[in-house]
């Protein structure tokens, strides 16, 4: 009986400790260069989280741009493809991690937007701006 009732409590704490939802975090980036602008929001847990980025092309002609090669470049990894602009100008992405590293709150974000022989290289900064990506 001491066996099974030992077995129960290392049981309840194996099962308490996986569902660790570990601390809330909602943190904001944003940048800017010549032709673009681009956000990153990372919502979540330091557990699970989920990174969305958006890139906007400030010009006038979106059609004209083609395909979009972006990397953006954080402490915890990386964010990176290729693709045409939507209609409006601008390029959602994003990504989902279970138990990887974290973006810092104060951390600055590289990012390098290649499109028609063109690079521009900016930095994202903390934003208290609410982003809705």
């Amino acid at each position: 009986m001491k066996k099974a009732f030992l077995c129960l409590i290392i049981f309840a704490l194996v099962i308490s400790g996986c569902a660790e939802k570990g601390k809330s975090i909602n943190r904001n980036f944003k940048g800017e260069s010549e032709h673009w602008f681009v956000y990153y929001s990372v919502q979540g847990s330091t557990v699970n989280q989920i990174e969305k980025a958006r890139i906007i092309y400030k010009g006038s002609d979106a059609n004209m741009v083609g395909k979009v090669k972006y990397l953006l470049e954080t402490t915890a990894g990386e964010i990176g493809g290729e693709q045409p602009l939507s209609e409006d100008g601008y390029i959602n992405t994003g990504k989902s991690s279970s138990g990887a590293a974290v973006v810092q709150k104060d951390e600055e974000i590289k990012a390098s937007i290649d499109w028609n022989g063109q690079v521009e290289n900016l930095t994202l900064k903390p934003s208290n701006e609410i982003l809705d990506i």
